[in-house]
């Protein structure tokens, strides 16, 4: 499960990069407004998948493909960052 364990601990960082954007707005407030950092998380996603799924680079970096119920744990728990952010950020916002 060793793809498993790469893809969750890559997961949190591309689900925070929205969360840096402000210590106290949601980072759903605006959350298309930057087409730069769309293509950025884009094009992670984009390569990650290539270096699970492509044959030559599993051979590359060691790892097999995941199935589709394997890429949901790691987009849940990856996503659980921004979640814990929001909440934060909602329970630390000043006038709520």
């Amino acid at each position: 499960m060793r793809p498993c364990g790469g893809c969750g601990a890559d997961r949190p960082h591309l689900f925070n990069c929205f969360n840096a954007r402000s210590e106290t707005e949601s980072a759903f407030k605006g959350l298309f407004s930057n087409p730069w950092l769309w293509g950025a998380v884009t094009l992670s996603a984009a390569l990650q998948v290539a270096v699970v799924h492509v044959p030559v680079l599993n051979l590359a970096f060691g790892t097999a493909p995941l199935s589709l119920d394997q890429w949901g744990v790691c987009a849940a728990l990856g996503s659980c960052v921004l979640w814990w952010s929001e909440l934060r950020k909602l329970v630390t916002r000043p006038g709520v």
